[in-house]
């Protein structure tokens, strides 16, 4: 597949697979669902949620206590954690899904230096990316302000919550019901809405979700890999469309050359990109389907060109990258000259590594229309 789009995918493995506790990374508190009830942590599943300890609230209306009978999330996130910003767009749409069936979102920020929380949510997009109530830990005097407070004293370390994002869904009765990954969120969440989610059995749940999942990446063939996720998009649809797992439907559909069911879908993806001025989205699948190193046998290139000129128009036609990746939709689609154009546009704008790539894409071009290829 292409460079770009596997990326982007790889990029979104990283974002979910190092909390499966079947495998990677953060695996430490989820593998207390599976022990005896006496190693179970400090502060779990079906326990009383303990109070919010909130110094600042940057975002949304301040809540001082659980009210009984709504739903809340209470997720932990830093301006410095890739995953916790990667993420935001699922947690705001959430908001945006449940808030009206009595669901509060909460984005808390733990470990980090509160003077960088400002800049994040103003330089760096976070007051967008964040469509939920947010705020800053009520810090500990004499504590190092970037290590610990009040809401990981509380909550984090009894929970043995050993990184971030981690999330807690906190029931209609004021207890826990959930703790872990905020990617697995709305089967708990909606779980609690409807009275289908039990506090004793539900985090096995989430394990044979987490199993599911991680047969999709692992599984042998494209076949195999596409076959396993379609499964888990039947039993747990809310957490498969999420983005991150939209691509890898994506990525594998083009694989196994089911074009018809991989046009539909990018459609779908391209249109949602489109209102979101999400350039990287619009790019990696143009890219995807005119990519000379991929294997793209019925190329979609309307719908390439739909995304690549909308990526092009969000940048100001001065993405080194995106021009790279129009230029090669038009150079396929035969418009030659305009995509020589294009391309020495992009080398125009291009910096570091990239450029070399990019002049010798423009080459290429001049040297096939000099000798009539």
């Amino acid at each position: 597949m292409n460079k770009k789009l596997l990326s982007t995918l790889c990029a979104a493995a990283a974002f979910a697979m190092p909390f499966s506790s079947t495998a990677l990374g953060q695996a430490e508190a989820q593998e207390k669902v599976a022990q005896p009830e006496e190693k179970r942590p400090a502060l779990w599943v079906g326990d009383d949620a303990p109070a919010l300890s909130i110094g600042e609230w940057i975002k949304g209306e301040p809540i001082t206590g659980f009210e009984k009978g709504r739903v809340y999330v209470v997720e932990f996130w830093a301006t410095w954690c890739g995953p916790c910003i990667a993420g935001m767009p699922h947690l705001s749409e959430m908001q945006k899904t449940y808030g009206k069936k009595g669901v509060t979102i909460i984005g808390v920020n733990v470990w980090d230096d509160p003077s960088k929380v400002e800049p994040f949510m103003k330089n760096k997009g976070g007051n967008d990316l964040m469509q939920y109530t947010v705020g800053i830990e009520q810090k500990i005097e004499g504590e190092d302000v970037s290590r610990t407070g009040e809401m990981d004293r509380a909550w984090m370390k009894p929970a043995e919550q050993r990184g971030i994002p981690a999330s807690f869904v906190v029931d209609k009765a004021g207890k826990i019901a959930y703790v872990g990954h905020p990617m697995w969120l709305d089967i708990p969440v909606q779980g609690v809405l409807d009275g289908t989610w039990n506090s004793k059995t539900g985090m096995a749940k989430i394990k044979e979700a987490e199993a599911m999942l991680m047969k999709a990446y692992r599984a042998g063939s494209p076949e195999e890999r596409l076959e396993a996720f379609d499964a888990f998009e039947a039993k747990y649809p809310a957490v498969a469309h999420q983005s991150m797992f939209t691509s890898m439907k994506l990525d594998l559909l083009m694989a196994t050359k089911q074009y018809s069911r991989a046009w539909d879908l990018a459609g779908k993806l391209v249109d949602e990109a489109i209102k979101k001025d999400d350039v990287q989205t619009l790019n990696s699948i143009a890219w995807s389907i005119v990519d000379p190193e991929g294997d793209v046998s019925e190329p979609n290139l309307p719908l390439a060109l739909k995304a690549a000129r909308a990526a092009n128009a969000a940048t100001g036609e001065e993405d080194a990258a995106i021009l790279d990746t129009l230029a090669r939709v038009y150079w396929n689609m035969g418009e030659k000259s305009h995509a020589i154009e294009l391309q020495r546009k992009a080398v125009e704008h291009a910096e570091g590594p990239m450029k070399a790539g990019i002049e010798g894409a423009l080459k290429e071009y001049e040297e096939a229309v000099r000798t009539g290829g």
